[in-house]
């Protein structure tokens, strides 16, 4: 299931580097707060994120997270938690100053020196994106990671709720995930004032 998910994320990745060729490029940073299982406090997130976003909706995103969660339970370790993950996302194209997103994603957490040094890393996340002016969205998202721990009983599944501020660049300000206009097609208009009362040539009856 592990390997399946990453195989699947890497498809996508290799099948969207042409069409990203003509994207808007967007860089932000986020906070928020993760909570984990009942052997940890809850912890403050924060991190950033580079992303291209086709016009049709899709997003390709690299991302890194920080955290650090207190245990509470006897015998589990404090963890201190850095994530790098790329992200698939589809930001639904409605036509709506505020926009929803879904995504997967995978990559590595290096984790403190009790766990090990490094783990896969997947999951999920969902949000939604408004647009503040011409170049400047505000998100709202929600994200569940699996990291794979080399302590069997301790279950590293933090779910973030976390608030995110990104500047887009390129495509003259764009709107992520909102086509173009359609141009409108060849209207025959015609000159102003009546027909049919226009002065007749001379020489002619």
């Amino acid at each position: 299931m592990k390997k399946s998910m990453i195989y699947l994320i890497i498809i996508c990745l290799l099948s969207l580097t042409t069409s990203m060729l003509a994207s808007v490029f967007m860089i932000g940073t986020n906070v928020g707060q993760a909570m984990l299982s009942d052997d940890f406090d809850k912890a403050i997130s924060f991190g950033g994120r580079a992303s291209f976003a086709a016009k049709e909706g899709f997003v390709l995103e690299g991302s890194a997270g920080y955290f650090n969660a207190e245990s509470k339970t006897a015998g589990v370790p404090s963890l201190k938690a850095a994530t790098a993950l790329a992200t698939f996302c589809y930001m639904i194209p409605i036509q709506s100053q505020v926009r929803p997103y879904l995504g997967v994603s995978g990559g590595l957490s290096l984790l403190s020196s009790s766990y090990d040094s490094s783990a896969l890393t997947y999951g999920a996340k969902g949000g939604f994106m408004m647009n503040v002016s011409k170049d400047t969205k505000i998100y709202v998202e929600a994200s569940q990671l699996i990291i794979d721990s080399s302590l069997a009983n301790v279950k590293i599944q933090p779910l973030t709720l976390s608030f995110g501020l990104g500047i887009a660049f390129g495509s003259n300000g764009a709107k992520i995930g909102n086509r173009g206009k359609r141009k409108e097609g060849f209207q025959n208009r015609r000159r102003p004032g009546p027909r049919g009362k226009r002065p007749r040539p001379r020489g002619r009856s």
